[in-house]
């Protein structure tokens, strides 16, 4: 996903190896994943920027400092503005699983029970109510 003004500068990529040739900003798994036909297709992207924040990610795509993958929660609003640019929708990857884990317990800690509640609901709000934005 390029912000607004990335492809005035540099065209946009219409094939996953096409991705070599752009800056990417890479995330903490170091790798992005793509269905092409069936088959789960990874890129390992290269780039001049790498952080372990979705929201620094996100925050560096838009300031143009390339392209980016990351799960459509992060990059909605965004969307909705007008900021980035949806690209390669037709090798969307598959949805990720997000997980909490912490220790089984017969009571659960209030602080523990607090975080997994908030997380439903807000990750919950922000899948369930938004638009459908393939490849985000």
């Amino acid at each position: 996903m390029p912000p607004s003004s990335y492809p005035a500068r540099t065209g946009l990529p219409v094939s996953i190896e096409d991705l070599a040739q752009h800056e990417c900003i890479a995330g903490t798994s170091g790798s992005w994943h793509f269905n092409a036909a069936g088959q789960d297709v990874v890129h390992h992207p290269k780039g001049r920027f790498r952080c372990n924040s979705g929201q620094a990610v996100i925050h560096a795509c838009v300031s143009g400092f390339g392209i980016c993958q990351l799960p459509h929660f992060y990059v909605l609003s965004y969307l909705d503005h007008g900021m980035v640019t949806l690209i390669l929708e037709k090798f969307q990857p598959e949805n990720e699983t997000i997980w909490a884990v912490y220790p089984q317990r017969r009571h659960l800690l209030p602080k523990v029970q607090q975080v997994v509640e908030r997380l439903e609901l807000e990750l919950g709000q922000a899948i369930n109510s938004s638009k459908s934005y393939p490849a985000a």
